[in-house]
């Protein structure tokens, strides 16, 4: 109750700009994040605007009164009003690009139904059992000062300790509520696939579902890391523990207890035949770019941006409407002087086919690259990353992000 003045006349305080900065950080961070993921930012960008956002924080920081109890009432009013746009901001970021009109009511859908929606499917843990809790104290919060005639500022700070202490003590705690729903998720896995028989893992089964083998792995791999085997271990004949090199009893890694579950440790980004999911290069390889000039990077195509022109470089892309094949054409004022094709889905497919689908975030990026050489100049293309799946026998395509490098043969020289 740091916050709360007990009695006497109200104290100025430091923790009010932190309490109300902390507050709005919250959905700024998110709204960064989501904004960065959709449209693919390096980590040199992401790490720029988190300072620009931690500055901004800062700033607000400064201007908030300390002495917030006997402030004038526009400094909450503010306050409400930053909440309602970093909730706006929010709602915009992962619908950022064209051609999605209803971006904002898909967001407010997925903001209502999202928690459930994961917790439905994936169940409780520590994350979203917090977001839960914040996410109605909040609401109440909402509540208390458009309904209430009182409106004390005191509520705020006391509501949320009192929230924090309820989901930190007691057998509803965060921890033991998100071990017990994880370790009965799996256990209904276990007993469905026939694994566990008479309270006993049996390692000897008919071969398990590729979305159950996830399943179990994405448990294992959170009980390894986050509570440890002790709730699982009397399902095993042998102890979960072994020898960490003369240095003591530890817990294996989460592959070793699948494996003794007689299932295939499968990682979360992996994906199978009739799914989808995201391509990527390892963002900290290196690409080859000698003998080449010029370059553009992070170049998005999609269905609903087929076309790419940069007049000033004479440089002109142009991708299929099933995204197959990019072509590239070079021009000079209005006119074209040579074209170059590249078959985008003939790369990513035979790359996919040659590691085998496991881990597709961190390709090497010159594996992930195709040269092709043409009469005035030659062209590299590096997919960057692709949202691709397979269905049936057909690949399909949503989206990729491209780095074309290319340069002008030796007989131009370059562009008069």
């Amino acid at each position: 109750m740091l916050l709360v003045d007990h009695e006497g006349a109200a104290q100025q305080t430091i923790l009010f700009p932190i309490l109300f900065a902390s507050i709005l950080g919250l959905p700024l961070f998110i709204s960064l994040r989501l904004l960065a993921e959709r449209k693919m930012w390096r980590s040199p960008v992401i790490f720029g605007t988190r300072i620009i956002g931690l500055l901004l924080l800062v700033g607000y920081g400064f201007v908030t009164p300390q002495d917030y109890l006997n402030a004038p009432g526009f400094h909450l009013i503010r306050f409400l009003i930053l909440a309602a746009v970093l909730h706006l901001l929010v709602s915009v970021a992962p619908f950022y690009r064209r051609g999605e009109l209803n971006g904002f009511w898909h967001y407010n859908k997925t903001l209502f139904f999202a928690v459930w929606r994961r917790v439905s499917e994936y169940g409780v843990t520590e994350g979203r059992y917090l977001a839960i809790a914040l996410g109605g104290w909040l609401a109440g919060m909402v509540a208390y000062f458009n309904l209430s005639k009182l409106k004390s500022i005191k509520a705020v700070p006391a509501t949320l300790l009192i929230v924090l202490l309820a989901v930190s003590f007691g057998p509803w705690n965060i921890f033991a509520v998100s071990e017990q729903n994880q370790i009965g998720r799996l256990k209904t896995i276990l007993l469905r696939d026939s694994i566990l028989v008479d309270a006993k893992v049996r390692k000897l089964h008919s071969p398990v579902s590729f979305e159950d083998a996830k399943q179990i792995s994405s448990i294992v791999a959170y009980l390894h890391d986050l509570h440890g085997y002790g709730s699982i271990e009397p399902w095993f004949a042998e102890s979960l523990k072994e020898d960490s090199l003369g240095k003591g009893l530890a817990s294996p890694g989460a592959d070793v207890v699948t494996g003794r579950m007689g299932v295939t440790y499968t990682n979360a980004w992996q994906f199978s035949t009739g799914s989808d999911g995201i391509v990527r290069v390892d963002d900290e390889g290196a690409v080859d770019v000698r003998d080449f000039q010029l370059m553009v990077l992070g170049l998005r195509i999609s269905s609903e941006e087929l076309t790419r022109n940069y007049p000033r470089l004479g440089l002109s892309c142009l991708a299929s409407k099933q995204l197959d094949t990019i072509t590239s054409m070079l021009a000079q004022g209005n006119r074209p002087l040579d074209t170059l094709r590249v078959d985008l889905r003939q790369l990513v497919s035979s790359v996919m086919d040659g590691i085998g689908r496991v881990d597709l975030t961190k390709i090497p990026p010159e594996q992930m690259s195709i040269a092709v050489v043409g009469r005035e100049w030659k062209v590299k293309v590096v997919v960057r990353a692709a949202w691709v799946g397979k269905h049936a026998l057909e690949q399909k395509t949503v989206w990729y992000y491209l780095d074309i490098l290319y340069s002008f043969n030796e007989k131009e020289g370059t562009m008069n």
